[in-house]
C-alpha cells in the first residue's frame, strides 16, 4: 500500500481560493470607487455653500441702503476650480410679508461629472 501526499493543495483548491481573493478584492476596489463619487460630492457641496454663504454676507455687509433695487435674477462671475465651475445668481425683491423689508436670494448651481446640475438656494430678508 502506497502512501499518499497529504501536504500540498490541489488544483480545485488553488482554482477556488483564487477566486475567491478575486471576488473579495472586486468588492473592494467597487466599495472603494463609490466611496471617491461620495467624497468628491461631499465636498463640492461643502465649497458651493461656502461661496453662497460668502456671498450672502457680502450683500448683507453693505447693509439695506446697499442693495441694488428689485429685479430679475443677476448672473455673478463663474468661479473655476479643479473639475467644476460654480455659477451663483442673485435676485432682490420686494418681500411679499412686508413691503418696506427686500427679499435676497441667493442660488449656486454646479454640475458634477456626468450629472444633473446641483443647486443650492439661500433667502434672507433685509429692512432698513
Amino acid at each position: 500500500m502506497s502512501k499518499l501526499n497529504t501536504r500540498g493543495l490541489t488544483l480545485i483548491e488553488c482554482v477556488i481560493s483564487i477566486l475567491i481573493l478575486a471576488v473579495t478584492i472586486t468588492g473592494g476596489l467597487a466599495l472603494y470607487s463609490n466611496a471617491n463619487v461620495i467624497m468628491s460630492t461631499a465636498m463640492h457641496k461643502k465649497i458651493a455653500l461656502e461661496m453662497a454663504v460668502q456671498e450672502m454676507e457680502k450683500v448683507k455687509s453693505a447693509g439695506y441702503a446697499g442693495l441694488p433695487s428689485a429685479g430679475n435674477w443677476e448672473n455673478l462671475p463663474d468661479k473655476t476650480f479643479d473639475l467644476f465651475t460654480v455659477q451663483i445668481r442673485r435676485r432682490i425683491t420686494n418681500a411679499s410679508t412686508a413691503p418696506v423689508m427686500k427679499k435676497v436670494e441667493l442660488e449656486v448651481s454646479w454640475r458634477e461629472d456626468k450629472s444633473d446640475p446641483r443647486n443650492i438656494k439661500l433667502e434672507t430678508l433685509m429692512a432698513p
